[in-house]
């Protein structure tokens, strides 16, 4: 039903989206990435292996990792701490929290039964990571083309530690940037409920980029146009001003995100770094957590709606998202991969010239940073 919907609404892209009077939503700009946009760049920020590279772009650190591999016979719980965070690197979600040596958190990828309270034995870690490994998100969300692309593995890294210590895992500082210049950062908090599983009752506030206010009036709604919000899918903010972020860190964060996207040279990205009770090796509680391009999988909408409306001017003040086919090639097969000389390509549909199409076409110079994946490292 989704993918269908999906395939109608890309056919109606007889136009780039910024070409639009009025402007579209950030939802149907993301959606013509999905379409068109096959840079190898999208990959490789998709892919959790890479996040130390990018990371260290803007001088920040990452969770120190114990493993990292594409081959599960590599695992033993033996080589591992009583506690750490087990996951994919190829997939959204397939996430175990470990303390103790049990598990205490499960964010599952597939229709798994939970393993909450288990014993996370070598058996266990490993049938988790075949049956991951056999998980192609794509095959799900085909359209979101970039995790097609990526070499299926599973790392096990450090647990940090939430900054008031009331929970689980470290909170979430999402940067929404453009052109490297963060607009919104949304502090997620509360993500797993007491049985260990995903919550939707966490709180998710957004901060002003430019005051390092929160906005309380923001909140996002995930599903197709918004409707998440219906079953309890959308966002609350968190009104315990005792629980607000302080400016310092946002203001931090949003260095550390525009530094990032900036050298990446990427038009949009959403960067998710990890907020987490300061230690020697992370002094500041600043850590990348991992880099998203089809944020809520490509269906987002924002309350109050100048909010979306301000991502999406942000978007196209820059030229927009970036074109990899040609006319031809979208025409025939929007979700095709490209062809060998295609991935420099920018090529429009409408063919008017834009005041500001030279800048743009700077700005989308690719720089893919990114060194070929380093697996089965200890």
């Amino acid at each position: 039903m989704e993918l269908a919907a999906t395939r109608q609404l890309i056919r109606w892209l007889t136009v780039r989206g910024c070409d639009f009077d009025p402007l579209p939503s950030l939802d149907y700009l993301l959606h013509e990435r999905m379409a068109v946009d096959r840079r190898t760049l999208l990959a490789s920020m998709q892919d959790k292996v890479n996040a130390p590279r990018y990371a260290a772009t803007a001088n920040i650190s990452v969770a120190h990792r114990y493993l990292v591999t594409s081959s599960c016979a590599a695992i033993s719980s033996n080589g591992l701490p009583p506690d750490f965070v087990f996951k994919a690197t190829h997939t959204s979600g397939c996430v175990l929290i470990v303390k103790q040596g049990r598990v205490v958190i499960h964010k599952p990828c597939l229709s798994e039964a939970s393993e909450v309270g288990a014993e996370a034995s070598t058996a266990l870690l490993v049938t988790l990571c075949e049956r991951w490994l056999s998980h192609r998100y794509e095959s799900v969300r085909p359209k979101e083309w970039a995790y097609a692309q990526l070499v299926g593995g599973v790392l096990a890294e450090e647990i940090l530690q939430p900054p008031l210590m009331d929970g689980a895992s470290a909170d979430d500082l999402k940067c929404y940037t453009f052109y490297g210049r963060t607009l919104f950062v949304q502090h997620s908090r509360a993500r797993f409920g007491a049985d260990g599983a995903v919550s939707h009752s966490g709180t998710a506030t957004f901060y002003d980029a430019t005051t390092l206010a929160p906005r309380l009036d923001v909140r996002f709604e995930s599903g197709w146009h918004g409707m998440g919000a219906w079953v309890g899918m959308g966002s609350q903010p968190d009104r315990n001003a005792s629980r607000w972020v302080g400016s310092r860190t946002i203001e931090q964060a949003v260095r550390a995100c525009d530094r990032i996207a900036s050298a990446a040279a990427i038009d949009f990205v959403r960067v998710d770094l990890l907020f987490s009770r300061p230690t020697k090796h992370h002094p500041e509680g600043l850590t990348l957590g991992e880099l998203t391009i089809y944020p809520f999988g490509g269906f987002p909408r924002f309350t109050p709606r100048s909010v979306d409306a301000q991502f999406a001017a942000a978007w196209c003040a820059g030229g927009g998202p970036y074109w990899s086919h040609t006319a031809q090639n979208v025409a025939s097969d929007r979700f095709a991969p490209l062809a060998a000389g295609d991935q420099n390509q920018n090529m429009r549909r409408s063919q008017k010239e834009k005041p500001w199409e030279k800048q743009a076409q700077q700005r989308r110079a690719v720089r893919d940073i990114a060194a070929p994946r380093e697996y089965d490292t200890r």
